[in-house]
């Protein structure tokens, strides 16, 4: 019995994020090709890079449409705002780590990162407002 409802509160979980969490990857994965291979000019260098990170990608992001799932339902007529506090601030630390760890500025890179950030969390926080 114990089971059964387990399993049934994982596929409710994964069908409350699944369309997100592809959405997410996806933009993520492309994006990543496009400045790869817009810096470099070698589209092999940028399908490289992108499809060697899919598996971090595909783990940040079902950690991230959990987080603005639980986020938007736990926090009310503020769910929204509080879904785009927490892109911001994803944003934010992914701009800190790449200008510490990178010899390139981040700076366009993470300002398009979160612009597409944002449009997919707002996307998201409409689908569960919805539900």
């Amino acid at each position: 019995m114990s089971e059964n409802s387990n399993l049934e509160s994982l596929v409710n979980e994964w069908n409350n994020i699944k369309c997100s969490f592809v959405r997410y990857t996806s933009a993520q994965t492309a994006l990543n090709f496009a400045l790869i291979t817009a810096q470099t000019k070698d589209v092999s260098a940028g399908l490289e890079d992108a499809i060697k990170n899919v598996p971090f990608f595909a783990v940040t992001n079902l950690i991230y449409a959990k987080g603005v799932d639980y986020i938007t339902k736990s926090s009310g007529k503020y769910g929204r705002l509080n879904a785009n506090l927490f892109s911001l601030t994803v944003t934010g630390l992914f701009y800190t780590y790449a200008l510490l760890t990178n010899d390139s500025d981040p700076t366009l890179p993470s300002m398009i990162a979160g612009s597409i950030g944002i449009y997919l969390t707002n996307k998201q926080v409409t689908e569960i407002k919805s539900d």
